[in-house]
């Protein structure tokens, strides 16, 4: 994807599977260290407003001894019990015993498709599920509440948002030559509206921080796509509440390369744009194409979508 929009052939991704601030903060500063990277995408999402934002998710998950210089720390590595149990597991989930009497490792070498979810939910049919009669009830049922709670409230925008201080800031500071593209992927509505109050505030006020420093610098960019209505208030194009499909992934990738001034945001925009989303989270309720038309289920095509 990288190369077909950006012409970049020598892209890099950096996952970790629900991932907090500070495993990012690790892994980029090893990254940017190498003097290697020119360009760097950056996913802002909901673990960037949460007060633990500075903490491992549980003791013991991050290898931080593999992303420091020296390999006088390194020895947990040796007796990381894990890096067998893992190994053990890939090889008797993914070893095929049939139809070729020596068995095939049926393992892709497919780099796009690295710790994706979107081939399995498709073939689990995730996305009909989350589309179904019964979950929509479950969404419909949380509607009045939910305006009863919150209908005539505001964003909060006087809360801190300390990562951007802590982790963001200070990278962007030190390397003024890398271009930093900062975005906010379209997360559906009905997970916004669970996100009301201190986070979805936190979230808003960090956007602000992010729109601010890249009318402030050049090398800084900010994108949101979170009021992308043709996508965010359709529940076709996602398998839960905040997971989108994996085509959505090309489309934010083509726009952010190609400046669309629809998803780029000012200083200026973000508290109108914060204040509509914030809206939007109290009063909508669910829908889905997929009820009229099956086959969008899971399946994105922005053409098809209009502005």
């Amino acid at each position: 994807d990288l190369k077909n929009s950006a012409g970049l052939d020598n892209g890099v991704r950096l996952i970790v599977k629900g991932s907090y601030p500070i495993e990012h903060s690790h892994m980029l500063r090893r990254a940017l260290a190498s003097g290697n990277v020119a360009v760097l995408y950056w996913e802002i999402y909901r673990n960037y407003a949460l007060p633990e934002f500075d903490q491992f998710p549980s003791e013991d998950t991050f290898p931080v001894h593999l992303y420091t210089k020296t390999i006088a720390d390194d020895y947990p590595y040796v007796f990381n019990h894990s890096v067998f149990g893992n190994s053990l597991e890939l090889l008797l989930r993914k070893f095929d015993w049939a139809p070729d009497l020596g068995g095939s490792f049926d393992w892709s070498a497919d780099l796009g498709t690295l710790n994706s979810w979107h081939t399995d939910a498709v073939e689990k049919k995730v996305y009909q599920f989350w589309n179904s009669a019964e979950m929509f009830q479950i969404l419909s049922d949380r509607t009045e509440p939910r305006l009863e709670q919150w209908q005539g409230t505001t964003p909060d925008w006087s809360r801190p948002a300390p990562v951007f201080n802590q982790f963001i800031a200070p990278l962007v500071a030190a390397y003024p030559n890398v271009r930093f593209i900062f975005f906010t992927p379209p997360v559906g509505l009905p997970r916004h509206s669970t996100e009301l109050g201190e986070v979805l505030s936190t979230q808003l006020v960090l956007w602000k921080r992010l729109a601010e420093l890249a009318d402030d610098q050049d090398n800084v960019s900010f994108y949101s796509f979170d009021l992308y209505l043709p996508l965010v208030s359709d529940m076709a194009y996602y398998k839960d509440d905040a997971h989108y499909t994996a085509a959505v992934n090309s489309w934010m990738l083509e726009r952010m390369q190609a400046r669309d001034p629809r998803f780029a945001l000012t200083g200026e925009e973000v508290i109108p744009y914060g204040e509509k989303l914030w809206q939007l989270a109290i009063e909508h309720r669910p829908f889905s194409s997929c009820i009229d038309n099956p086959s969008t289920c899971g399946n994105f095509d922005a053409a098809l979508l209009g502005p």
